[in-house]
């Protein structure tokens, strides 16, 4: 990874943005969309990190470089990349989540148990 920064990001390396079928203008369109932030934490890395994610999909390696720009989420920090949008991460199971942990919250404001 290169240790150039630009809007306080570090930038990527060619290589890093061929391997998903873009490039690092690409990567910098994307981040400039995302107001040069993480979009599910909401944050700036502080090592201005963020990391393209991607779908992961059957038969990636075969895949050319067209096919798999198509599968490019955005970028994200490290930390969301790997603990939030996991491979196994899919949009019920993001709701369920979030349904739950809203659950939570409500009954919590209401001193009550989780079994009330």
């Amino acid at each position: 990874m290169s240790t150039s920064l630009w809007h306080g990001l570090r930038l990527p390396a060619e290589s890093t943005c061929q391997k998903y079928g873009m490039t690092v203008d690409d990567w910098k369109r994307i981040a400039r969309q995302q107001g040069y932030k993480c979009p599910v934490c909401n944050r700036t890395p502080p090592n201005g990190r963020l990391v393209v994610d991607h779908q992961h999909v059957p038969k990636w390696g075969d895949m050319g470089d067209g096919a798999r720009r198509k599968f490019v989420r955005g970028l994200c920090c490290v930390s969301c990349n790997h603990f939030v949008l996991t491979r196994y991460g899919t949009v019920d199971k993001h709701r369920n989540a979030a349904d739950y942990l809203e659950a939570y919250e409500i009954r919590r404001d209401f001193g009550k148990e989780p079994w009330e």
